[in-house]
């Protein structure tokens, strides 16, 4: 007597990366706020809000940062 066969077991499924955090401009940052792109640059420097340099230098912001700051100033994200 022999033994059914198994069938070939399926391949694993690739490994799914962890999505990206969303990025936002400085321009969009300071259309939520209703102020100058620059006032945003300034708030980096002045470390009330953090940000990340892109590799060409430009600054970008974490969204959850800047609803943090939104409600902060107590509008709403």
């Amino acid at each position: 007597m022999t033994t059914p066969k198994r069938p070939p077991a399926s391949p694993a499924p690739p490994p799914v990366d962890p999505p990206l955090p969303e990025l936002v401009t400085p321009g969009e940052v300071a259309a939520l706020f209703g102020v100058d792109a620059k006032t945003v640059t300034r708030w980096v420097l002045r470390g009330k809000l953090p940000g990340v340099r892109t590799p060409s230098g430009h600054h970008r912001f974490l969204r959850t940062d800047v609803d943090r700051l939104l409600r902060q100033a107590g509008a709403t994200p």
